[in-house]
């Protein structure tokens, strides 16, 4: 779905309002917890930037339970990017 979109074809419209409403909450669970320390603004271009970065986790997620191998680290890791991202955009 996330991947649709990335294409140049403007005719696909995939329905991006789940991925789009995980990742406002992620980011507003962080900005939260940060207590004041940011700001949450969310342009276009960043929404697409971070609806890519939240698909290469899923899919990650995906192979390492195929794989039966799961990590934890990578969910810990997207929220810490989430965490840089709002820290570094004062």
């Amino acid at each position: 779905m996330i991947e649709l979109s990335c294409t140049v074809d403007d005719s696909i419209e995939p329905p991006l309002a789940g991925a789009m409403c995980l990742i406002f909450h992620m980011f507003l669970s962080q900005t939260e917890r940060l207590k004041g320390q940011s700001k949450l603004e969310m342009t276009e271009e960043r929404l697409r930037y971070w609806l890519q970065r939240y698909m290469y986790y899923t899919e990650r997620e995906v192979v390492a339970r195929v794989i039966n191998m799961p990590n934890q680290r990578d969910a810990d890791f997207f929220m810490a990017e989430i965490q840089d991202s709002l820290l570094s955009a004062k």
